[in-house]
């Protein structure tokens, strides 16, 4: 699953081609893309997509209910100030599998919460997804380690605090 703005800097093209070469291998798999469509990027998404076992679910005010549709969640993006929707989908306990972008390198510990591919790279897409489609205990190990790493480092008290003593330290200079 996918879920996020749809538009070429997610990185959309490269999981649709990734995709493409893991159906070939895997008939069973489908792709889930949910989010808000920018400038009819839907279009050239489905022209890309050769297969029907996909499934464009346009924008949600539930994520964390959607997520619960997936098996792996994926953020292929070329460029990311911090991956929230990758943050989410750990709450919800899903593996994910994300480019190494600076934004997103912070929000998964490699190999514990979920795997990193190489950005631009459909073939590194790939090949972490052949991984986590032929891997069942690899995906739940993931997806429990996320959940515990989310609720370790980004539950709402640990933030609050944070913000508290940020604030209180402005304060004083």
């Amino acid at each position: 699953m996918y879920l996020g703005r749809l538009n070429a800097d997610k990185g959309l093209l490269d999981l649709a081609k990734a995709f493409n070469k893991l159906q070939e291998l895997y008939s069973n798999v489908k792709l889930l893309i949910v989010g808000p469509d920018e400038d009819n990027f839907s279009e050239k998404l489905k022209s890309e997509l050769n297969n029907m076992n996909y499934f464009l679910y346009g924008p949600t005010k539930f994520p964390e209910k959607v997520l619960q549709a997936s098996d792996v969640f994926c953020l292929p993006s070329h460029r990311e100030a911090f991956g929230l929707s990758v943050i989410e989908a750990s709450a919800c306990g899903k593996p994910i599998l994300c480019s190494d972008t600076y934004g997103l390198k912070y929000t998964i510990i490699e190999g514990e919460t979920g795997l990193s591919h190489i950005t631009h790279s459909f073939n590194s897409i790939f090949e972490k997804m052949k991984i986590l489609t032929e891997d069942l205990s690899l995906r739940n190990t993931l997806g429990a380690n996320g959940r515990n790493y989310v609720k370790k480092y980004f539950s709402k008290e640990r933030l609050t605090n944070i913000w508290v003593d940020y604030f209180d330290e402005l304060h004083k200079k």
